[in-house]
């Protein structure tokens, strides 16, 4: 991409600012991304968090459904070429970055679908009735997570074009991976706001009810259903390593590092399977973060030595 009019500017700028203050886990890799492709990766986080705000801040199914559809006008809008009529969408869905989100879908040709498949996945929620099968919640992961994969990859680049088609599966398998860490890692949290992800399959698969394992009833039951959706996730982290080589070397440490963070967060719950259903969610301390995005820089240095 050029070098933005002023307009745009400020929308791109509107979009980083959303990301550095609600990207947590995220921003630390996507911080890496060189310009303008950070810029890009920014729009895509301020959508799909404006997309995940408004139905978690809504007081009722009805009304985030309301503001979904609305959600689904404005970006449709903003793909025909009219976000500044879409500029001054009210809150929630306001937000000075749309002209950016037109800018990103034509410059990196993303498919609408995936635009599509993250609305379905915000609509599961505000629907929420959990799910049946792990089969049923990887579909959720995949709307939830996946799509941001997909996005990404498209404005990273790949080394060749042949292989999007693998990047996809691979970015699909990464989204689960993140999912499913958040997923463990909120399960308290959730149950909270009436949600629970664990699919009922699973916890019969391990004699246990949601209020049974919210209150570690029986340890040893709880701790193996933990490590079995864990392994899951552990597997997906293990598949999506095979992305890194296929994108383009300047953004290969951004994926390291994100995926480095929420690996890490993952084996944090495995290591103590009680701080899933803490009061207080898990996290990766910052200095951590840190310390693995300079992990990622240096690595990246080292690639640009041996290509």
């Amino acid at each position: 991409m050029s070098t933005p009019a002023p307009d745009l500017a400020h929308a791109f700028a509107a979009a980083g600012t959303l990301t550095r203050a609600r990207a947590k886990n995220f921003y630390h890799g996507l911080r890496l991304t060189p310009r303008p492709k950070r810029d890009a990766v920014y729009t895509i986080y301020a959508w799909m968090r404006t997309g995940d705000d408004a139905v978690d801040d809504a007081p009722d199914p009805q009304t985030a459904l309301a503001r979904l559809e609305h959600l689904h006008q404005l970006t449709t809008a903003a793909l025909a070429g009219a976000a500044s009529q879409s500029v001054h969408a009210p809150a929630p869905l306001g937000g000075e970055w749309w002209p950016a989100l037109t800018s990103v879908v034509e410059h990196y040709q993303l498919p609408r679908e995936i635009l599509d498949d993250a609305l379905l996945g915000l609509a599961e929620d505000a629907k929420h009735t959990g799910y049946e099968s792990l089969g049923d919640l990887e579909r959720y992961c995949h709307r939830v997570a996946s799509t941001a994969g997909r996005a990404c990859v498209r404005i990273w680049g790949l080394t060749d074009a042949t292989h999007t088609t693998q990047a996809d599966a691979l970015a699909g398998e990464l989204g689960v991976a993140f999912q499913l860490a958040n997923i463990l890692r909120d399960i308290a949290h959730d149950a909270a706001t009436g949600r629970c992800y664990i699919p009922r399959t699973l916890l019969a698969r391990h004699n246990l009810t949601h209020k049974e394992l919210l209150t570690w009833h029986t340890p040893t039951r709880c701790s193996a259903l933990i490590a079995d959706l864990g392994s899951r996730a552990d597997r997906a982290f293990a598949a999506a390593d095979a992305l890194e080589p296929l994108i383009t070397p300047d953004c290969r440490a951004t994926l390291w590092a994100m995926a480095r963070i929420y690996r890490s967060l993952l084996h944090t719950l495995l290591a103590d399977p009680r701080r899933c259903v803490a009061p207080t969610p898990a996290r990766i301390p910052h200095a951590q973060k840190l310390q693995i995005a300079t992990a990622a820089l240096a690595r990246r240095g080292l690639q640009g030595v041996l290509a």
